[in-house]
């Protein structure tokens, strides 16, 4: 319950260090430094996925499919396939709807 409460008020820092992390993997593997571009963009995910799988879980106690709830999905199904950049990208894009998006919509 705590870990969720914090979770849920540092969301936007998440988002923010979420995206330095990708910006940070990408640049990595620009310049060469593969193995250290997917750690990061690893980290990246696992940063990203920890507020869209509370509130997927979340969805699901109320028995609604959500798009938290897809695209953990679809995360699952990245990580098996081994995708590590469209894992970072999946819930990322998430992240900064709930950073920027939820405080215009009615």
């Amino acid at each position: 319950m705590k870990f969720e409460r914090w979770i849920r008020n540092h969301t936007n820092h998440l988002t923010v260090i979420t995206g330095i992390l990708i910006v940070a993997g990408l640049g990595a593997k620009w310049l060469g430094a593969a193995a250290f571009s997917q750690w990061l963009l690893a980290i990246a995910s696992v940063i990203a996925a920890i507020p869209v799988v509370i509130n997927a879980i979340e969805a699901l106690r109320y028995k609604t499919i959500s798009i938290e709830l897809l695209v953990s999905i679809a995360v699952i199904g990245g990580v098996y396939h081994s995708r590590i950049r469209r894992i970072s990208g999946g819930h990322f894009p998430i992240s900064l709807w709930e950073l920027f998006g939820k405080q215009n919509v009615s």
